[in-house]
């Protein structure tokens, strides 16, 4: 995959994970490890914007996708032990995850 497609794929990730933020900002029943979890992958996802402006090494790209993914992981777990979460917030952090792993895989 050439670092154009990458970031193609890249800015469906970012609406994802910014939908998932404005969800969970959105909703003042959400527990604050889930919110603490999906601020986290936010801003991972704006260091990697950053970080693929400037690398296009296709292994650092990789690489930074996986990061990624590590912190949707998180937000996922988060998410699904919350149990007291609109179906808004869950369906907006399933899809960033879900998103995201897609691209990994296609990378990998």
């Amino acid at each position: 995959m050439r670092p154009e497609q990458i970031q193609q794929q890249f800015a469906q990730v970012e609406q994802c994970v910014q939908q998932a933020t404005q969800a969970c900002q959105a909703d003042g029943s959400a527990p604050q490890e889930l919110k603490d979890s999906v601020r986290e992958l936010g801003d991972q996802s704006k260091q990697a914007h950053e970080f693929m402006q400037r690398e296009k090494d296709e292994a650092s790209l990789r690489q930074c996708i996986d990061d990624l993914e590590e912190s949707s992981d998180r937000a996922k777990q988060a998410c699904e032990s919350a149990g007291n979460v609109s179906k808004q917030v869950k369906d907006a952090v399933l899809r960033a995850h879900q998103t995201i792993s897609q691209l990994k895989h296609q990378l990998h």
